[in-house]
């Protein structure tokens, strides 16, 4: 019996809420439904933005069970309330669990974060798979790149927050800066990264492996990476206060744990890798089977990714996403004359003015990757709760709006001054300047 849509006059008697695809969905409602017959069972399908939204803002129906990759999203919820304790359940797997969410998440599947490629893409452009995060900078990467918004997609945002915890604040940002200069799209959902790399508008998407798994096994140019520090962390289930059929929710979580549901789980199709060791034995072509042992680890902080969480998805969007165009041309500009440079110091032309014209070049990327949120403030817990989630049709707050413009002003300032640092040192070596101003 396949899931089956809500209806205001005949509420379904389990109501799952999910960010996973509707494929997920289907074949484990199939599976369980073989185990239950007589339930009804609804998906809810959304983004975990938009999961957070219905539940923050109590849209209906209410579900009974949340479900989603991204492990920051329950922090969120459990900090609201919005969360009921899974008991037992949570006992059963709990070397798992992250610490802070122990009383509420159910494990059932991991997942890791990392960099999916398209051999024959890349073949055509010149480039070899990216073996880590700091390839993905090479000039020759400039339009080959995608990634969604931390603010849209949950696993974008675990992978944003990798970034900043594996590197820090400052070089996080200016990582991130500097990729913006590479990326040929900033996607509206991270689904839009793996469709996009099959259909070859690009060759490398930032995505979790679940997106990435099924494609491999039926496309053998199709590729995954896990750039080191590698993170990979549980996939999870939790039961929502206020949900009408918690026991039947609790039926459910069970099932996704046991080995009926594990093997329901481990279907290349699905692209999920199950949290039972047993199972897993069963899915080769998965990118984790493949993970090296001893491979260094990200220590993955959710708590402090809980803290921060509506921030660093603002800052993003202000830094990355709303300026893609004007760092795809600055990037452009500074790779042409830091080869220029390259050329006359190899051909013996390494002067004093030489120098000069490295430390100016040098100078132009600390402006344009210069985050303009101290990482000192990161400690004003007040300041950090006042940045909310981007929820559609509602205003930020006044704190954050100021903040936002505030930064508005500083990114301009910057980048106008690495774009004319750029522009007279360009003149200075004789090639023609067109870097990108500001709008």
């Amino acid at each position: 019996m396949a899931p089956v849509a809500y209806a205001a006059d005949a509420p379904p008697r389990l109501v799952v809420l999910t960010s996973f695809s509707e494929q997920v969905s289907q074949e484990l409602a199939d599976a369980y439904l073989r185990e239950s017959p007589g339930v009804t069972l609804a998906f809810i399908h959304k983004k975990t933005s938009a999961a957070l939204n219905h539940l923050e803002r109590d849209l209906g129906p209410t579900p009974d069970l949340v479900m989603a990759s991204a492990l920051d999203a329950f922090g969120w919820m459990a900090e609201r309330d919005l969360l009921v304790p899974a008991g037992a359940l949570v006992a059963q797997m709990a070397p798992h669990i992250e610490p802070s969410l122990e009383p509420y998440c159910v494990p059932f599947a991991r997942a890791g974060y990392g960099l999916m490629w398209h051999r024959g893409y890349l073949e055509l452009h010149g480039l070899n798979p990216p073996s880590g995060w700091e390839a993905l900078l090479e000039p020759g990467f400039t339009g080959q790149v995608a990634m969604s918004s931390p603010a849209r997609s949950g696993t974008t945002h675990v992978i944003v927050e990798s970034l900043l915890q594996a590197r820090g604040w400052e070089p996080g940002w200016a990582y991130l800066m500097t990729l913006g200069g590479r990326l040929a799209t900033v996607t509206a959902r991270s689904f839009g990264v793996p469709i996009g790399i099959q259909r070859e508008r690009f060759g490398v998407g930032l995505v979790v492996d679940a997106l990435a798994a099924p494609a491999i096994v039926v496309d053998a140019d199709i590729g995954f990476t896990y750039p080191v520090p590698v993170t990979v962390l549980p996939v999870c289930a939790a039961l929502v206060r206020g949900g009408a059929e918690l026991d039947e929710a609790r039926r459910f979580l069970r099932f996704l744990t046991s080995p009926s549901g594990q093997r329901v789980l481990a279907s290349p199709s699905l692209g999920r890798y199950p949290i039972d060791p047993v199972v897993t034995t069963g899915i080769p072509d998965h990118p984790l089977t493949h993970l090296v042992p001893g491979q260094v680890r990200l220590a993955y902080d959710a708590e402090l990714s809980r803290r921060r969480y509506g921030l660093v998805n603002a800052l993003f969007d202000h830094l990355v996403t709303y300026r893609l165009d004007r760092l795809r041309e600055f990037w452009v500009r500074h790779d042409e004359l830091a080869v220029q440079l390259a050329s006359r110091s190899e051909s013996g032309m390494d002067t004093e003015a030489s120098t000069r014209d490295r430390s100016d070049l040098a100078r132009a990327r600390e402006l344009a990757t210069r985050v303009p949120f101290a990482a000192e403030r990161l400690a004003d817990a007040e300041l950090l709760a006042q940045f909310s989630r981007h929820q559609p049709g509602l205003m930020a707050g006044a704190v954050q709006r100021e903040e936002e413009a505030a930064w508005r002003e500083r990114l301009d300032t910057d980048l106008e001054a690495a774009r004319a640092l750029l522009e007279a040192l360009a003149a200075r070596l004789g090639v023609s300047t067109s870097v990108g101003a500001a709008p």
